[in-house]
């Protein structure tokens, strides 16, 4: 295995940082207006209740098949790549659901929540 130079070492820890300054600006961004953007479009306490709860829990049950994925995908980048355009793009229909009536808006709310957090966690595996 061949080692790799100070330049190089500090370049990657350079990438590193901004990649996770990044993934930061970008999680507390969205998981800050979650809450605001749901009862904005009429969700009761019950229901941001389910909103804060069951996107976590899927994307739990899901994180240990995400090393699997990698392996058929064989390539961490490609994975990485994919789930950053899920949820740069996922966000565009999420604007529109105020021209849902409120219990579709809802629970359509809910499934872009848990497919931006199984995206999240493909990045984390």
């Amino acid at each position: 295995m061949e080692k790799l130079t100070k330049k190089e070492i500090r370049g990657a820890l350079k990438n590193s940082t901004k990649e996770g300054v990044a993934y930061n600006a970008m999680v507390g961004i969205t998981d800050s207006y979650t809450t605001p953007f749901a009862l904005a479009i009429g969700a009761t306490d019950y229901y941001i209740g389910l909103l804060s709860s069951i996107p976590k829990l899927v994307s739990s049950i899901l994180q240990p098949f995400m090393g699997h994925l990698i392996e058929s995908v064989g390539s961490r980048k490609k994975i990485t790549i994919a789930s950053k355009l899920i949820l740069t793009l996922l966000w565009l229909p999420a604007g529109l659901l105020f021209l849902l009536p409120q219990t579709h808006a809802i629970f359509a709310f809910l499934a872009v929540l848990v497919v931006y957090n199984v995206a999240v966690s493909t990045q984390n595996t």
